[in-house]
């Protein structure tokens, strides 16, 4: 349309809808050691998105194994920014799982969610492993393997912090396949 004086009317910029805040899950700290004062072996996730996360459903699944190792039970649900830790060996699914960890094995661990959809998983050594001996690789006795920069980078040797962000890296993971 035409505005009086023949000056043609500018349309207006329809709004676009905010995006909404996601939250995003992942492996953050894996630690196959024993850490005095702490957990007796341990897998952390971290919610590095900016909304909550509702991880009812969600599995985490070891070395190709049809059943998983943690099913996350109805109603859990973890903040943005914040963390979980899963110590192994534990008979209450709440609090952990119930499998090895080793820090000196080819391991494979994947995180599914509720839809069965792969949402991370983490790789050392070979990517086939199935309930049997695993090869034995380098062992790293005082470190964890941990994203570094927390939260979403790549997995190396840091020192074990269950809980809280992680620190710098040590050292690279023998086997490890990102």
């Amino acid at each position: 349309p035409v505005l009086e004086g023949g000056v043609p009317e500018t349309p207006e910029t329809p709004e676009q809808p905010e995006t909404p805040a996601a939250a995003s899950v992942v492996f953050n700290e894996l630690c196959g050691n024993k850490i005095p004062d702490g957990p007796q072996k341990y897998i952390e996730l971290y919610n590095a998105g900016e909304a909550e996360a509702d991880l009812s459903g969600w599995t985490i699944y070891k070395n190709n194994v049809a059943d998983p190792i943690w099913t996350a039970p109805a109603g859990m649900k973890l903040a943005a920014g914040a963390y979980l830790v899963l110590e192994a060996d534990q008979a209450d699914p709440t609090l952990g799982f119930n499998a090895g960890l080793s820090a000196k094995k080819e391991v494979k661990f994947e995180l599914k969610d509720a839809s069965g959809n792969l949402v991370d998983k983490f790789v050392r050594g070979n990517d086939a492993v199935v309930d049997g001996e695993e090869a034995k690789l380098e062992e790293n006795t005082e470190d964890s393997f941990s994203r570094v920069p927390n939260g979403t980078g790549d997995f190396a040797y840091a020192a074990p912090t269950p809980g809280a962000a992680n620190g710098e890296k040590t050292g690279d993971i023998e086997g490890y396949n990102k």
